[in-house]
C-alpha cells in the first residue's frame, strides 16, 4: 500500500475539492462539482477524494466498517 503511494509521485488533487479563494481559480474549476457532506443525511456524499491515479484503492478501512 505505501509502496504503491510512494511509486505514484505527487499526484494532483483533484479539482472538485480543491479551495478556491481567488475568482481565477473559480473559473477554472476549482471547486466546481464539490458536494457539501451537511447536504448528505449519512454526512459522507458519494465524491472521490483520492487522485484519479490510485482511485479506488483503500488506504484505510475503519475497525467497525
Amino acid at each position: 500500500m505505501l509502496d504503491e503511494t510512494l511509486g505514484a509521485g505527487f499526484l494532483p488533487v483533484p479539482l472538485h475539492i480543491r479551495n478556491a479563494p481567488a475568482r481565477v481559480m473559480k473559473d477554472i474549476g476549482y471547486g466546481s462539482g464539490y458536494k457539501h457532506e451537511h447536504d448528505f443525511p449519512e454526512g459522507c456524499p458519494p465524491q472521490e477524494y483520492l487522485p484519479e491515479a490510485v482511485s479506488g484503492q483503500i488506504f484505510y478501512m475503519p475497525a467497525n466498517a
